[in-house]
C-alpha cells in the first residue's frame, strides 16, 4: 500500500519572504530574545529511511514534504545548515515556527517498549462481566467524541480527564503499582470482549487510558507510523510497558507523537 491521499506532498506556494528573527521584510526591528525554529505547535514529525513523516494534530492528517523542502527540513533538524531561503519557506508553510531559544528544550523522552501487558499471565480471575458497564460507557463516549469532535480536541479532553483523575500520578509504572497496573488492564480487556462495537486502536487506546486514571494509573497513548508501506497506529502505554497491543506490534512502528 502506498502513500494515501492524507499524505500527500503538499504543491509549491510562494510567499513573502520574513528576516532571520521571523518578522516580515522592512518591519521594524527591536530587541527581545534569540529566536530559533523548531516544529510548530500540534505538528510532530518521525524520520523513518531518511524520509521525514508528519503528523498534523489540527488537521487531522499525516502528510510528507516536497523533495527539496523534506531534504531542507531534515538538514535543519540535523543542524547541517540549509539555505534561508529553504528556511523561510518552512515557516511560511507552517512547518516551522519561530521561538525563543530558551523555548526549545529536548522532546519529553519516551521509553521504548520492552514488555507487554498482553504477553504476560493473566493478573486476574475475577469475573469481568461486573465491569461491562463501565467499559462499555468508556467505549462509547470515546467513539462519539472522534465522531463529533475535532482530533485535538479528543486529545486535550484524555490529557484533562488524565489530570482530573490522577493528578498526583506521572506517566510510567512504580514497582509498586505494577501488579494493579496490569490487574486492571486485564479486567479493562476482558470486559472489553462484551462491549458489541468494532475494536479500533484509537478508540479502545482512549477508552483504557479513561479506565485506567479512574484507578490512579497514569497512561500515555502513543502513536506510531511505518512508511513502506504506509501504516499509522496507536496503543496505550506506561512507562515501557505496552498496554493493549503486542510487543512486536508497537515496536513495528515509529513513535511520532505522545500523548
Amino acid at each position: 500500500m502506498g502513500i494515501p491521499r492524507s499524505l500527500a506532498r503538499f504543491p509549491t506556494l510562494e510567499l513573502p519572504r520574513t528576516d532571520q528573527q521571523g518578522a516580515p521584510k522592512g518591519a521594524p526591528s527591536f530587541t527581545g530574545p534569540t529566536m530559533r525554529y523548531r516544529a510548530r505547535p500540534n505538528l510532530s514529525y518521525c524520520v523513518i529511511d531518511d524520509h521525514a513523516i508528519f503528523l498534523d494534530i489540527d488537521a487531522d492528517r499525516y502528510f510528507l514534504l516536497p523533495d527539496h523542502l523534506e531534504r531542507a527540513f531534515l538538514g535543519h533538524v540535523r543542524k547541517a545548515g540549509i539555505p534561508d531561503e529553504r528556511l523561510q519557506e518552512l515557516a511560511d508553510r507552517k512547518i516551522l515556527a519561530s521561538v525563543p531559544v530558551e523555548a526549545t528544550g529536548p522532546a519529553r523522552a519516551h521509553a521504548e517498549p520492552s514488555r507487554s501487558a498482553a504477553e504476560l499471565p493473566s493478573q486476574t480471575k475475577r469475573p469481568a462481566v461486573l465491569h461491562v458497564p463501565e467499559v462499555w460507557a468508556d467505549v462509547w463516549t470515546c467513539r462519539r467524541m472522534l465522531r463529533t469532535q475535532p482530533f485535538r480536541n479528543v486529545l486535550d479532553a484524555v490529557v484533562q480527564y488524565r489530570k482530573v483523575h490522577d493528578a498526583s500520578a506521572r506517566p510510567g509504572v512504580r514497582p509498586r503499582q505494577q501488579d494493579r497496573l496490569l490487574l486492571h488492564t486485564s479486567v479493562f480487556q476482558r470486559a472489553r470482549l462484551y462491549v458489541p462495537i468494532e475494536p479500533r486502536c484509537l478508540m479502545d487506546s482512549l477508552a483504557l487510558t479513561r479506565f485506567l486514571a479512574r484507578r490512579q494509573h497514569s497512561a500515555n497513548i502513543v502513536f506510531g507510523v511505518t512508511h513502506e508501506p504506509f501504516a499509522a497506529h496507536c496503543w496505550a502505554q506506561a512507562g515501557d510497558l505496552v498496554l493493549n497491543d503486542t510487543l512486536g506490534s508497537a515496536r513495528s512502528h515509529t513513535p511520532i507523537r505522545v500523548v
